[in-house]
């Protein structure tokens, strides 16, 4: 599964038959399909074996609620995942679409997620992080951020193809802070500020 991710990212998954997936692993084609159905199989078991399970270890757990670098780290986690399976952001319509049992399993974790953002909120803002603000804008907020965190790579892959990962990664860092930025109390602006000029001159070095 590790091969098909690496060749996945490297080509193109909708470019990719069988017979190219076979030939990256070194296997026959019958060898593959003793395996796996077809590739909608390869690239739904990876969604549903990998990338799900990193992403739900990143939000469902508490340690992204308490203090700033808590929600920094959060946000640096998220960057790092979507940037290891950038294969999947940047066709996610295409592979869904081609896939409606994938389709179905997306969409219904897709709104647990966005639900536990929306508990993360609250959190923040019982911890001073953020201000107090209205269900509405904390829905529009939650949709908003998600949307940054999964058309980041498409957007980085057309407009700066020839970013560094580190870069791609901080960069998504840096919008998903500035969606949120006008929520945040003043305190943790001063201390999110200073984590993101500390990182960026890391990356000039």
């Amino acid at each position: 599964m590790n091969e098909s991710i690496k060749l996945f990212n490297h080509k193109d998954a909708s470019s990719c038959n069988t017979n190219d997936i076979a030939e990256f692993l070194d296997m026959s084609v019958g060898n593959l399909y003793y395996h796996y159905k077809n590739k909608e199989h390869i690239i739904r078991s990876i969604f549903i074996e990998r990338i799900a399970p990193a992403m739900d270890a990143i939000f469902f757990t508490t340690d992204n609620r308490e203090t700033e670098d808590d929600v920094f780290m959060f946000f640096l986690a998220l960057a790092k995942n979507t940037y290891k399976y950038r294969f999947f952001y940047t066709e996610m319509y295409t592979l869904l679409n081609n896939d409606e049992e994938l389709k179905e399993f997306y969409s219904k974790r897709a709104q647990n997620v966005s639900d536990e953002i929306t508990k993360m909120y609250d959190c923040w803002i019982e911890n001073g992080i953020m201000k107090n603000i209205s269900e509405f804008d904390k829905n529009i907020l939650t949709e908003n951020t998600w949307l940054i965190g999964q058309m980041w790579m498409t957007h980085a892959r057309i407009m700066t193809p020839d970013k560094s990962a580190n870069r791609l990664i901080f960069d998504e860092v840096t919008h998903i802070y500035h969606a949120l930025k006008p929520h945040l109390t003043d305190h943790s602006v001063e201390n999110f500020e200073k984590m993101i000029a500390f990182s960026d001159c890391l990356l000039k070095k």
